[in-house]
């Protein structure tokens, strides 16, 4: 399971570097409105699943499930997944074919998020707020220096 994870993430051949300073500015110029329209959508597509909690907090504190406090403790999950993810992210993104990270990284917490509708446990709220947190690291390392979109 775990070599078919790994087989799932590689990169791949690498291919042989481009010398002609022609053919470069050519891709480029074709390429950088696609690659920045693809990083652009991804962020805000991964974004959008940072948000959730901000949208319910009143309604959660009003409806009794959680406390003030429970969601400082809940949001501080998210920041602490992140500040992980950061960190732990950019190794494994250096080793995985970045299109699959970055993807992977935004089903993930938009799973995260699915899930929390299924609880009102709240150290399973935390757990599942700083995992979506780790999930939006993902997609720091595939957003710098990697333009393989």
């Amino acid at each position: 399971m775990l070599t078919r994870l790994l087989r799932f993430f590689a990169t791949g051949e690498d291919r042989p570097r481009l010398t002609d300073p022609d053919l470069v500015d050519r891709l480029y110029r074709s390429n950088r409105l696609k690659i920045m329209s693809a990083i652009t959508l991804g962020y805000g597509i991964a974004y959008t699943c940072r948000l959730g909690l901000s949208v319910v907090k009143k309604p959660l504190i009003d409806g009794g499930i959680f406390t003030a406090d429970d969601l400082g403790l809940i949001g501080s999950g998210i920041f602490y997944g992140y500040a992980f993810g950061k960190l732990v992210n950019g190794f494994l993104a250096d080793h995985a074919n970045i299109r699959k990270f970055l993807t992977a990284g935004i089903l993930l917490s938009a799973l995260v998020n699915v899930a929390m509708g299924w609880s009102a446990v709240l150290w399973a709220w935390v757990a599942l707020w700083a995992l979506n947190g780790w999930f939006q690291g993902f997609g720091a390392p595939a957003g710098m220096g990697h333009s393989t979109f």
